[in-house]
């Protein structure tokens, strides 16, 4: 049984997350400093505008890693996969990113199901004796 309809949700939260990235680096921080050079508290504003950087290189960092997981999903159940869209569910939640949010628990409730369909499939087998 291979794992295709969780391989595409993480490409798609990979997606996603991806572009929120270029969207928060480029011209959300271009925006931000901009608004820095014409105002008073400028220092304030430039170590917001740091921040914001640091957010968005978080998430290519995201990005890339969900790219990664979701190339290399195999059939056998891992830990890692389940752990690492929970984390990233949860931080999309506490982010405000709805969309990112959505697809980060859909694709780890998919995954979670799969994962204890195979184990179960495979406990069933080994009692049976059955061989594949």
């Amino acid at each position: 049984m291979q794992r295709r309809l969780e391989g595409r949700l993480l490409v798609a939260a990979a997606i996603w997350t991806g572009l929120l990235a270029l969207v928060t680096l480029f011209p959300y921080r271009m925006w931000f400093e901009q608004v820095a050079a014409g105002s008073a508290g400028e220092s304030l504003i430039a170590g917001a505008s740091a921040v914001v950087g640091v957010y968005g290189l978080v998430l290519l960092l995201v990005a890339l890693v969900t790219g990664w997981l979701a190339w290399r999903i195999g059939t056998r159940p891992g830990a890692a996969v389940l752990w690492w869209a929970g984390a990233c569910a949860v931080g999309a939640l506490l982010t405000r990113d709805v969309v990112g949010c959505l697809l980060f628990s859909v694709a780890c409730a998919v995954y979670a199901a799969r994962s204890r369909a195979l184990r179960k499939a495979d406990s069933f087998q080994r009692t049976q004796g059955i061989h594949t």
